[in-house]
């Protein structure tokens, strides 16, 4: 009986044993659950908080609507249509109230087919109104998702009005540059890096008669006719040569052969074209046809040429005739026509001078002026000039007077058109000069230079022809009633004239106050 009992109680000590493993092995597996959801609760908060930043932290626009009606966004995005929090853009409940009406439709007819499973533009720019009233432009990324189980659409948006603004300004520039392109008198063009045409307006071909196709991807260097190639090899190697180095290049001047076969006479000007990292690609620039201004300027100066030769000889006959009149060597003249005898030398002096500053005027135009070069004292040429002046400056009432004259510094040049220069000067002062003022020549040394000044107290010249008076034909008083004569070109021949001894020539004036005219030259040795 004892053995039974005994065997009894092992046996139910052995169930309590296996009920209690049992129970552990429960507690722990419930343990483990507990543990792991813990560790899963802490991930999705971190996925979470991970989610968040990265909404908060883009540049981008977030927002989820469900049928337009929002259900969460970020903060760029509030900003962007510019609202100062989530909540006070939230509070429009859709976002249809942040457009116009002609995006509504937009918006409503791209839900209407994605939701359709038609097609549908997932990248799209549309106009958007900001809290103030502005209209903003917004390129914009859409995608169907879920959102609590319901589908839903995601928008990411990012603000492009900058550079909508400056794809608009940059196609009214564009329209802009085709309308002037295509009525200008200026043809456009742009070459490539080896100088081959890549874009000419339309206007050049339209004025001479080519195709495109005869021009387009054809070198500049083929449109220059061989005569100029062949007549000036030294001038068109210098071009060349500047082009290749990339320098800008103005009003170059040549002949080209139209599609009739006539020889057009063309000025072009160019500027080089590089990129970003300076790579040189080009040329940009504007050409146009002078052939007829060519053509009126040569005829023009063959008869100024024509009529100067014609009166050069019987007017220097005249000025011999009337000049023997005045010495006496036909006998003492009438005193009631000594008037008409000394009218008759002073137009004829006049007209003497006119004919050399045409025939000079001629001789430039050809680069044919020509100069004798030598030593040459100022002082001395100051004074001369003078003397040859004097007998106007008498007549007029004005006095010229030296100041600080140097009898030292010697420059070399061409004596008689050094003084040419100096007896316009004088003549010009004079002439526009009050009778009673005087005119002070002032010879000065500076350090490799002198300068000669010519000062008047005349009524000085007027602010718009500061740019022109040394042009020429330019008078400071051009009117038909002027009181002073003149032909207007002597100032331009001082001017070739001073720049030939490589020196400058300019003037300070203020209507009213006088004018100062001087030229620099290098001395002697510089």
């Amino acid at each position: 009986m004892m053995s039974h009992a005994v065997s009894s109680h092992r046996k139910t000590e052995t169930k309590h044993q296996r009920l209690i493993a049992m129970l552990n092995g429960e507690i722990a597996a419930l343990r483990n659950e507990v543990t792991a959801l813990k560790t899963n609760a802490r991930v999705n908060a971190e996925n979470g908080r991970k989610f968040r930043d990265l909404v908060e932290g883009s540049n981008q626009g977030i927002m989820i609507h469900r049928n337009f009606n929002f259900i969460f966004m970020n903060s760029m995005f509030a900003e962007i249509y510019g609202y100062a929090s989530i909540g006070e853009i939230m509070d429009k409940t859709s976002i249809l109230n942040l457009v116009p009406e002609k995006t509504k439709q937009l918006f409503q007819q791209h839900l209407t087919n994605r939701l359709a499973g038609k097609p549908a533009a997932s990248f799209y720019e549309y106009e958007g109104t900001k809290k103030d009233g502005t209209s903003i432009w917004l390129e914009n990324v859409v995608r169907l998702i879920e959102w609590d189980g319901k589908p839903a659409v995601q928008t990411t948006v990012i603000d492009v009005t900058e550079r909508k603004r400056a794809q608009l300004e940059l196609q009214v520039s564009e329209a802009r540059f085709r309308t002037y392109a295509s009525i200008g008198a200026d043809w456009m063009w742009e070459t490539d890096d080896e100088d081959r045409f890549v874009y000419v307006s339309n206007s050049f071909f339209e004025k001479q008669g080519i195709l495109p196709v005869d021009v387009i991807g054809k070198s500049r260097r083929s449109w220059i006719s061989a005569l100029d190639l062949t007549d000036q090899p030294e001038v068109w190697a210098r071009h060349f040569k500047s082009v290749k180095s990339c320098e800008a290049f103005y009003d170059v001047e040549y002949r080209m052969i139209s599609s009739n076969g006539s020889v057009r006479h063309i000025t072009m000007s160019g500027v080089p074209i590089t990129h970003k990292n300076g790579q040189f690609c080009g040329y940009r620039g504007t050409s146009r046809d002078i052939t007829e201004r060519f053509e009126t300027e040569r005829l023009k100066a063959e008869f100024v040429s024509t009529v100067s030769h014609e009166l050069r000889t019987p007017l220097t006959t005249i000025k011999g005739s009337l000049g023997l009149i005045k010495g006496g060597a036909f006998g003492k003249i009438p005193e009631q026509i000594e008037p008409v005898v000394a009218l008759a030398d002073a137009n004829t002096t006049r007209l003497v001078a006119l004919v050399n500053d045409l025939l000079d005027l001629e001789l430039m135009r050809k680069n044919d002026l020509s100069f004798h070069m030598s030593s040459v004292n100022m002082g001395n040429l100051i004074g001369d000039s003078v003397k040859l002046r004097q007998v106007d400056a008498d007549d007029a009432g004005i006095s010229l007077v030296i100041c600080h004259n140097h009898s030292d510094l010697f420059v070399w040049g061409d004596q008689r058109r050094l003084q040419q220069v100096l007896l316009n000067l004088l003549s010009n002062a004079i002439k526009f000069s009050p009778s009673g003022s005087v005119v002070d020549i002032r010879l000065s040394k500076g350090k490799s230079r002198c300068r000669v000044q010519v000062t008047d107290r005349g009524v000085g010249i007027s602010k718009h022809l500061h740019k022109t008076i040394f042009k020429q034909f330019t008078q400071a008083d051009a009117s038909d009633t002027r009181i002073n004569g003149g032909t207007g070109i002597g100032l331009s021949i001082a001017k070739s004239i001073i720049e030939f001894h490589r020196g400058r020539i300019d003037f300070i004036s203020n209507p009213g106050t006088g004018t100062e005219f001087f030229f620099e030259l290098p001395l002697r040795g510089i």
